[in-house]
């Protein structure tokens, strides 16, 4: 079936690639769409080259790629663009739309019109263009309230973000809620939201990500500064959550009882501090970096440095997805520490 992902400026979505989808979706005529938002900093700091949509198509076992457009989609601005594609007649939706936790700080209202209405928008061409029979919003694990609970966060408890991109983010779930209530639900329509968040892997070099950073402090041969090496995080590889998206998507598109709310994260004993996080980067970098390079020896300091509100201790208790689904193969936190 053809699919249509938004916000691919994320980890996860530029993560969605054509082998991943011909293995789950590798049927003869499958188009897989991608749309990409004006910019991953600031409405001010948006560049001025638009970026491309392009279409990848299945057929006989081979993909192939054509430029479908030199233009911008925007989920807020551009929605009547997104309805096009969605009246091809796109049978799967995934949508990752949103801004970082220090952008949020700046620009507030930008955050909310990307994270809030950018959902609406999305959800009003799945309604008026019923086509779609799967759709899946993946948000975040900050949705939660927190209360610095030392046991993971449960898809019933109290949805409220601290700050504006965790709140936005909250309320992106009561409008795909709603959405499903009102409307979609009636139309036959499967609809889930994914909360996971804290990944590590390819994919991913905006600002204000941990691994990215540390790439960034190295190639300036400077030491990596952690703003909180003592808040424990969900941390897991992109493609694990990743897999668990396609598997709500294709699962509930083909059963519609299986669509619900999931968090998607990691064992507890694979929730790590941040501060443990970058030591084992930075033993894994001075372990095989090369040396006939002018790379210096990686090392980091912790450094509050005025940023935003960060939770201490965050956690998702992953029961219900893993009694669903089953367990998955992953990449464990503690297979870094024992390579």
């Amino acid at each position: 079936e053809d699919a249509l992902v938004t916000g691919s400026f994320n980890a996860s979505a530029s993560e969605i690639k054509i082998n991943e989808w011909a293995a789950f979706y590798g049927a003869k005529g499958s188009r897989i769409a991608y749309s990409y938002g004006k910019s991953t900093l600031t409405p001010q700091t948006a560049g001025d080259a638009p970026l491309k949509t392009f279409t990848a198509t299945y057929d006989n076992g081979t993909w192939t790629t054509a430029q479908s457009g030199s233009c911008y989609i925007d989920v807020f601005d551009d929605h009547y663009v997104l309805r096009d594609y969605v009246k091809e007649g796109m049978k799967i939706k995934f949508t990752y739309n949103a801004e970082t936790k220090k952008i949020s700080m700046k620009d507030p209202v930008y955050t909310y019109e990307t994270n809030v209405m950018g959902t609406v928008h999305v959800l009003e061409c799945v309604r008026l263009f019923p086509c779609v029979r799967s759709f899946l919003n993946v948000t975040t694990d900050k949705v939660y309230e927190n209360m610095e609970w030392e046991y993971g966060y449960r898809e019933n408890d109290r949805l409220d973000g601290y700050d504006p991109y965790s709140n936005s983010k909250s309320c992106s779930e009561l409008v795909t809620h709603s959405y499903a209530s009102s409307f979609l639900n009636e139309l036959g329509i499967a609809v889930s939201t994914a909360r996971a968040g804290n990944v590590i892997g390819g994919g991913d070099f905006a600002n204000d990500r941990i691994v990215p950073d540390c790439i960034r402090a190295m190639e300036k041969s400077e030491d990596i500064v952690v703003r909180n090496p003592y808040s424990t995080r969900p941390y897991q590889h992109v493609l694990e959550p990743l897999f668990m998206y396609l598997t709500i998507a294709a699962k509930q598109y083909e059963n519609k009882s299986f669509a619900g709310n999931y968090n998607v994260g990691p064992d507890d004993c694979d929730c790590v501090t941040t501060g443990k996080l970058v030591g084992l980067f930075c033993d894994i970098w001075n372990e095989n970096v090369d040396n006939t390079k002018s790379f210096a020896e990686a090392k980091w300091i912790s450094k509050y440095d005025g940023g935003p509100h960060e939770a201490n201790f965050l956690k998702l208790d992953c029961s219900k997805v893993k009694n669903v689904f089953g367990n998955l193969p992953g990449i464990l936190m503690r297979q870094y520490e024992s390579q």
